[in-house]
C-alpha cells in the first residue's frame, strides 16, 4: 500500500447518530477487568486532556466511541487508498463549518473558490496561481489577521474540471490557495502515476461522499478508529500486545468514555498509571504472582481507587 503523505489535515470521517454515552463506575471483579478499564481510562484522559480540553459535549465523545466501536466490530467501509484520502479531505472540508477554513475562525469559507484550487492543483493549473506562490500567500496569511467568521454551511459539490476564477478578495484569495496547495501536494504524492486520470476522479468522488458526512470533531473519530482498530488486531494475541491477557471491550469502552467525561470515581490517572504498570511488569518480565497481587492490593486501598462488586 502507497503511504499517503500528511499534508495539511489529518483527518478520518465518522458519522455520529446521538449520544447514550454515559459516564459510570464499571464492575471490576479481577485484575484483567481493572486493566482493560485503566488502559481505557488513561486513554481517554489524555484525549480530554490534549484533543478536547474545551469540547468534552456529548457531540465529541460520542463521534469518538463511535469511531472506536464501528472500528472494533470492523464495520468500517473498505476503501482504496485514493478514496480514503478523498474521504478524508471531503470530512476535513465539512469541519470547516464549525472551525473556519483552516481550523483558524477568522477565515471564511468560500467552499466554490476552496473545491475549485484544489481541482485546479490535482490537475497542475497554474493560470490563476502557482502552487509556490499558494504557499507563500497562505503561510504568510498567518502573520496577519484576516477578517470574516466561521459558521457557513458547506452544501455543495466539487467540481471535477479545471476552471479560471476571479479573486476579487483577500478571502477570495485565502481560499483558492489553500485549495490550490493541497491539490498541487496530493498529486504530488497521492495521484503521481495517474496518465488516465480515473484516479483522481476516484479522489474527487469521495471528496463528494466525505463532504455529506455530518463530523464536527476530525481528529478525534480518527483517533477513535485508530484505537479500535488496534484493539481489534491485538485481541487474538492479548490486550497490548501481552500474551494470555484477555480483551474486555465492554470494560475498555467505558474507562474512554469516564476518561473523556474526566470521571475518575474508581481510578484517576495516577493511581490507572500505577496499576496497569505494575500489572504489565509482572505478567511481561515475570514477577512473582505474589508480589504483584500485593502491590494491587495496596494501591486498591489507596485515595482515588475504588472497585465494586458485581
Amino acid at each position: 500500500m502507497r503511504k499517503i503523505s500528511i499534508l495539511m489535515l489529518a483527518v478520518m470521517a465518522m458519522i455520529s447518530c446521538g449520544n447514550s454515552y454515559k459516564a459510570q463506575d464499571a464492575t471490576l471483579t479481577n485484575e484483567t477487568d481493572s486493566i482493560n478499564y485503566a488502559v481505557g481510562l488513561l486513554n481517554g484522559l489524555q484525549i480530554k486532556m490534549y484533543y478536547l480540553a474545551n469540547d468534552s459535549s456529548d457531540e465529541a465523545v460520542a463521534e469518538f466511541i463511535d469511531a472506536l466501536e464501528s472500528a472494533y466490530l470492523d464495520k468500517e467501509e473498505q476503501l482504496s487508498d485514493i478514496a480514503q484520502a478523498g474521504r478524508q479531505f471531503g470530512t476535513s472540508l465539512k469541519s470547516f463549518e464549525k472551525t473556519g477554513l483552516a481550523e483558524n475562525a477568522a477565515w471564511t469559507v468560500n467552499e466554490k473558490l476552496l473545491l475549485q484550487g484544489l481541482v485546479n492543483g490535482l490537475h497542475n493549473d497554474s493560470s490563476v496561481m502557482t502552487p509556490d506562490a499558494a504557499q507563500a500567500f497562505f503561510m504568510a496569511a498567518y502573520q496577519q489577521k484576516a477578517e470574516g467568521t466561521a459558521d457557513k454551511a458547506i452544501t455543495g459539490k466539487c467540481p471535477f474540471k479545471v476552471k479560471t476564477v476571479e479573486l476579487s478578495s483577500y478571502n477570495d484569495s485565502l481560499n483558492y490557495a489553500f485549495g490550490l496547495l493541497n491539490g498541487s501536494q496530493i498529486k504530488l504524492y497521492l495521484l503521481a502515476d495517474d496518465e488516465d486520470g480515473k484516479d483522481t476522479e476516484e479522489f474527487i468522488e469521495n471528496i463528494n461522499k466525505g463532504l455529506k458526512e455530518d463530523v464536527r470533531n476530525p481528529q478525534v473519530v480518527a483517533m477513535g478508529k485508530n484505537v479500535g482498530k488496534a484493539i481489534r488486531e491485538q485481541e487474538p494475541v492479548g490486550l497490548l500486545g501481552i500474551q494470555g491477557l484477555e480483551t474486555n471491550y465492554d470494560l475498555i469502552k467505558q474507562g474512554f468514555i469516564n476518561g473523556l467525561y474526566n470521571y475518575t470515581e474508581q481510578f484517576d490517572m495516577q493511581s490507572a498509571g500505577a496499576y496497569v504498570e505494575a500489572a504489565i511488569s509482572r505478567l511481561k518480565y515475570g514477577e512473582t504472582k505474589a508480589e504483584g497481587e500485593k502491590f494491587l492490593q495496596e494501591n486498591a486501598l489507596r485515595d482515588g481507587v475504588k472497585t465494586t462488586a458485581r
